[in-house]
């Protein structure tokens, strides 16, 4: 009988550690802001925008002062974000999916990153072209 408490209590311990554990490590609720919610974000100036599409993309269009980190490069050229690693990132690119890879990337790594859902199609702040 004791023996199957102590088993009780051991799995009861080792699920309350994983959670919390888990708890930690999660520092946003979601992964993922709005077209709304991000340009709220953008005028905050709080936090680094980031996009991942190509560079001819973002020649074309892409959202002021962000910094352009194609998907492909990301795990190359991680250094170039650790000055941000205390802020949020909004990543996105053009319709939410390589924007989505990247983010999950990102929060695996440490980073606080969030996917702006609907990419520059849900966007309707500013714009500017490089």
């Amino acid at each position: 009988m004791k023996m199957i408490w102590f088993v009780v209590f051991f799995f009861l311990v080792i699920g309350i550690y994983f959670s919390l554990n888990q708890s930690k490590k999660m520092k946003f609720e979601k992964d993922y802001v709005s077209g709304s919610e991000g340009l709220d974000i953008y005028n905050s100036e709080t936090h680094l925008f980031l996009d991942v599409r190509t560079e001819e993309e973002n020649l074309d269009n892409a959202i002021p002062n962000s910094l352009l980190i194609p998907l492909q490069e990301l795990n190359d050229r991680l250094e170039e974000l650790n000055d941000f690693k205390d802020k949020n990132i909004i990543v996105y690119c053009a319709s939410g999916s390589r924007s989505a890879n990247a983010t999950t990337f990102l929060r695996r790594i440490g980073f606080q990153a969030q996917n702006l859902e609907g990419g520059m199609f849900s966007w309707n702040g500013p714009t500017t072209k490089y």
